[in-house]
């Protein structure tokens, strides 16, 4: 009989040793990551998942090295459906806490070091990210999660962010960062980000933005500025449209601009000698001087916008207010190149 239970134990002890190896052993853990990942998502799919080492100290703290991945993101409620390719590489990936996975409060914490991803439009570097997992064992077992991040730099279609810092707190239903900021175009951006299933909000205070540092996101629109942006803005939108727009912009010192930019607003100015100078100046696309120009925005619809602007130039002799209503044919998300296109010479 001892005998027997003795010839048990080795076994259970051999299986347990060959579990550990498995689990331990990269090709094996990566392909059984890719299995499970593929298996529970249509819209994320894992293509190629490779780790270099794992190792496991005495305390159970994990220490995986120098992973390297391509991911297949496919928006499925997009009207062609849009796909988007991840491809990076994590130079350390740490899990502590383990243990705690056979306790009645089960918590792993994440930390991830020095992790870079890139696309065809957005690319991130240097990322530091500490993420404490919770599972609430209540009736929904919920995963909570919080935890901070850093990154260096991410770039994209609307410029270079740098120095992120943020906090954030969730679960599979919302996610809110709180606060975030970075280094946006020689100036400040800072708010809260609320991302939810199916839609996500942004508020962001802007503070002393370089108007120079704009014309790489639009030349025709911000290109030619000089000055420095105060403001804030309160965004509602999802993968495809944006829904609400609400914002507040100024130039404390005032601002030079490209003359195109007052086009809109020619109209609501009377026969004049200045506005014959104003016209002239448009239609040569030079910069004018601002004195002061501030801009409350506010979208009322998905595809109209409502503009409240108060310029003043001592040079133009201007000092004006107008309430100006945008029709953006396609929403709001289109609202840039609509804007683009009133302000063509």
């Amino acid at each position: 009989m001892l005998r027997k239970i003795f010839v048990i134990f080795i076994l259970l002890l051999c299986l347990a040793g060959l579990a550990f190896y498995l689990l331990t052993w990269p090709p094996f853990l990566t392909r059984l990551v890719k299995e499970v990942v593929n298996q529970k998502n249509t819209d994320w799919i894992i293509q190629d998942f490779t780790i270099d080492r794992i190792n496991v100290d005495k305390k159970g703290l994990v220490n995986v090295n120098d992973v390297h991945f391509t991911i297949q993101h496919t928006d499925q409620k997009a009207d062609s459906k849009k796909v988007e390719v991840w491809q990076g590489q994590i130079e350390a990936v740490q899990l502590d806490n383990l243990n705690t996975f056979w306790g009645p409060e089960r918590m792993v914490t994440v930390s991830v070091t020095n992790a870079n991803a890139q696309t065809e439009t957005i690319n991130v570097q240097g990322a530091d990210v500490q993420v404490i997992v919770k599972l609430q064992a209540d009736r929904k077992r919920r995963t909570v999660v919080e935890g901070n991040l850093h990154i260096d730099t991410v770039a994209s279609a609307g410029g270079e962010l740098t120095l992120v810092e943020a906090a954030f707190h969730g679960n599979e239903d919302k996610v809110v960062v709180d606060p975030w900021r970075g280094n946006w175009a020689g100036g400040l951006l800072a708010g809260k980000l609320t991302l939810a299933k199916d839609e996500y909000t942004i508020h962001a205070d802007v503070l002393q933005v370089d108007l120079s540092q704009l014309e790489e996101i639009n030349e025709p629109v911000l290109g030619g500025m000089r000055g420095r942006l105060d403001g804030t803005l309160d965004l509602s939108a999802d993968a495809q449209q944006i829904h609400s727009l609400k914002g507040y912009f100024a130039a404390p010192v005032g601002a030079e601009v490209r003359a195109a930019l007052l086009k809109p607003i020619v109209a609501y100015i009377p026969a004049s000698q200045q506005k014959d100078i104003l016209v002239a100046l448009i239609t040569q696309n030079t910069n004018i001087f601002l004195d002061q120009a501030d801009i409350n925005l506010q979208s009322s619809q998905s595809e109209m916008i409502t503009f409240h602007t108060h310029l003043a130039s001592t040079k133009l002799n201007l000092n004006m207010t107008v309430t100006i209503d945008v029709n953006v044919e396609g929403g709001l998300k289109n609202l840039t190149n609509h804007i683009s296109h009133l302000l063509t010479p």
